[in-house]
């Protein structure tokens, strides 16, 4: 490719991305990006978290590792680049004219020498906006340090809304559990009061229960003695008219006794008072527990708006 430096033959790994300049010392981050060692050391000197200026990947480990392979590349390219600052180092060399290379096309976005300006043919870059390579590395470097101070300027404020965002989710948090085991207390206090409640009613309907069934049971078992007895007395007065003739009966008072002891029987009436466990019982429950409920929502409230 006539015109071209051999830095942009070889691709954009040969250039730092910091100073635009071919890599001097080149050095491997973790991410596997390469730059310049003295620009990337410059680079880390205003920040405590070191990170790789083209992806922004963290980077754990500060130690820099020369990156040989490109550094022997760059050199087999015939490239050469002086140390940075070092003003009288060797220049990049266009590797058609073998010239050195010190205007930059930005048209094209090229380095180029004198002789790639004078050509005569379809590849000059005569009508094309150029600039000395001196001039056009310091407004890129000015352009970068802009790029660079914006982009920390954005990862401060991000960092500053990470912050506040996640002190927002711990207060949410915080008061998520606060208001739980506020509702837990409030509700806890309410079942207590149901349960006692269920537990004397359930004794007073076990305490009518057995007062009426006693009677009932009382009476059933006089019924049965009373049965018992009349049985009794029937397969006496069998057994007698069976032995003895029509003239003893006339003597026998067993008939009068009977007439004389005659139990009547009855039913033991009695029913369970359901207006007491049937009726409304939410409703007379809900009006013994007004007194709690109250202090109860007023509590709730109170926790709800601190």
């Amino acid at each position: 490719m006539a015109s071209e430096p051999q830095s942009w033959s070889l691709g954009a790994e040969a250039n730092c991305t910091i100073c635009r300049e071919i890599i001097a010392e080149p050095v491997k981050l973790e991410c596997g990006h390469t730059f310049c060692r003295e620009c990337i050391a410059r680079y880390w000197e205003t920040d405590e978290t070191a990170f790789c200026p083209k992806c922004g990947v963290t980077i754990e480990q500060r130690g820099l590792h020369a990156d040989s392979a490109l550094e022997k590349l760059i050199s087999k390219g015939g490239v050469r680049s002086g140390e940075k600052g070092d003003q009288s180092g060797a220049k990049p060399h266009c590797v058609e004219h073998q010239e050195e290379v010190k205007l930059f096309c930005e048209t094209e976005r090229k380095m180029i020498c004198v002789n790639c300006l004078d050509r005569r043919d379809e590849k000059s870059h005569t009508a094309h906006n150029f600039m000395l390579l001196n001039e056009a590395v310091e407004i890129y470097k000015e352009k970068m340090n802009t790029i660079i101070y914006s982009l920390k300027q954005k990862k401060t404020s991000f960092q500053d809304f990470e912050l506040k965002q996640q002190e927002s989710i711990s207060e949410i948090k915080e008061q998520s559990n606060k208001l739980q085991t506020l509702i837990d207390s409030e509700f806890s206090k309410l079942r207590n009061i149901l349960d006692d409640k269920e537990r004397n009613l359930v004794k007073e309907l076990n305490e009518e229960k057995d007062d009426i069934l006693s009677r009932m049971e009382t009476n059933l078992r006089e019924i049965r003695d009373n049965s018992q007895e009349a049985q009794q007395r029937l397969s006496y007065i069998e057994m007698q008219l069976n032995e003895q003739d029509a003239f003893a009966l006339l003597m026998d008072s067993t008939s009068e006794e009977q007439s004389e002891n005659d139990y009547q029987p009855k039913i033991a009436e009695g029913s369970l008072s359901l207006g007491a466990f049937k009726g409304p019982t939410q409703y007379r429950v809900w009006r013994n527990v007004i007194d709690v409920i109250n202090p109860g929502c007023a509590a709730f409230n109170k926790g709800t708006t601190s």
